[in-house]
């Protein structure tokens, strides 16, 4: 290669070289720059990251408490899991048990409303008794004095009333001869009003007792204030005028009481007869009273016995009461009778029916109470 080549190539090679310098200087100074700026990134990104993990503790802080919330709150509600679940068990209960006491109320409230129909019609039935008793006894009261009875016949019994003397004799006597009454057994046995008695022309002993009893209420009422004797008749000696020729033989006057006492029908084994008392008897307790009183058998007028004189007959006890005792007795308005726990009449009855009105009036207070609650 010739001078000039060489020269040239080299002049080439120089330049290109200080392109090279140039253009290495310039992408020195572009690198710098560039690698300055991405300093200065790196510093700001730096700063971010610190700041970022900065917020990224405060937010681990922030897990860690929601953390230890959450722990408390999961607790807290397996507590009131717990005790939800225990209420639901206590309401289950309480609402089997509620369910119980509806059940049971109703029930109550059912036997409650039963129960007062019950003595509803418990008091109507005692009532309907009070006035059958009010009826039995005004029945009695009705059939204590014959001066109910027609004229005719009460004014029979006149015939029986002479001087200070009453014939008991001949109070059945006269009726028997005088209107042909007689003694007959009922076919179904009652006892016979005073009416029923004469239309009958006779009855059975307690038929003719009340007739007897009547007769002697009615001759005290048309005679009061007359001091007489009631004469009866026993065995004895010689007779014992009745009445218009009439008498008994072998018999002798007996003098059982005065026209002032009080007459009674009294029952025993399945006979009744009269007895004559001074004694008033007002209610059941005053029928021992009755001991030592004359019995008079009242189909004939004669003295059978002295109750309790120890050959006669005897008032049952309150206790006891013997086959051949007294143990109905008829006053002017009740009638007793001896039950195992004593002696009761019409009045017993109804007081004590009385006495239940008032229990069951409380009862009905009390339940009607219950079923308003």
């Amino acid at each position: 290669m010739n001078t000039e080549a060489q020269r040239n190539l080299l002049g080439t090679l120089f330049a290109i070289f200080l392109i090279a310098t140039i253009v290495l200087a310039f992408d020195d100074l572009g690198l710098r720059s560039r690698v300055q700026g991405l300093e200065a990134e790196n510093e700001r990104m730096d700063s971010l990251l610190f700041k970022a993990q900065e917020d990224v503790e405060a937010e681990r802080q922030k897990v860690y408490s929601l953390q230890d919330d959450l722990s408390e709150t999961e607790a807290g509600l397996a507590a009131t899991q717990a005790s939800l679940a225990s209420c639901n068990e206590s309401y289950a209960l309480l609402s089997g048990k509620h369910l119980n006491c509806t059940k049971e109320n109703y029930l109550l409230t059912t036997s409650l409303s039963d129960t007062r129909d019950e003595i509803e019609d418990l008091s109507e039935s005692l009532t309907n008794f009070e006035e059958e008793i009010a009826q039995s006894m005004e029945w009695f009261t009705d059939n204590s004095n014959t001066n109910s009875m027609a004229t005719r016949l009460k004014m029979r019994s006149h015939e029986c009333s002479q001087g200070d003397e009453v014939n008991l004799a001949c109070i059945p006597l006269v009726m028997e001869e005088e209107e042909g009454w007689s003694y007959h057994v009922e076919p179904r046995d009652r006892l016979l009003s005073f009416d029923e008695m004469a239309w009958e022309g006779g009855g059975d002993c307690e038929d003719w007792s009340l007739f007897f009893k009547g007769t002697i209420n009615y001759l005290r009422q048309r005679g009061a204030g007359k001091d007489q004797d009631l004469i009866a008749w026993q065995p004895g000696p010689g007779s014992f005028t009745i009445y218009n020729g009439w008498y008994y033989e072998n018999a002798a006057p007996r003098k059982v009481g005065t026209i002032d006492d009080n007459v009674y029908v009294i029952c025993y084994d399945s006979h009744c007869v009269v007895a004559i008392s001074p004694e008033t008897i007002i209610d059941s307790s005053d029928i021992p009273k009755l001991e030592g009183s004359p019995a008079i058998e009242p189909q004939n007028g004669q003295y059978l016995f002295t109750i309790g004189d120890g050959f006669g007959h005897e008032v049952c006890s309150p206790s006891s009461c013997d086959t051949d005792d007294i143990f109905i007795v008829i006053t002017d308005d009740d009638i007793y009778e001896h039950y195992n726990v004593g002696w009761l009449g019409y009045k017993d009855f109804l007081g004590m029916s009385v006495d239940y009105q008032l229990a069951l009036a409380e009862y009905m207070e009390f339940i009607d109470s219950k079923l308003t609650q």
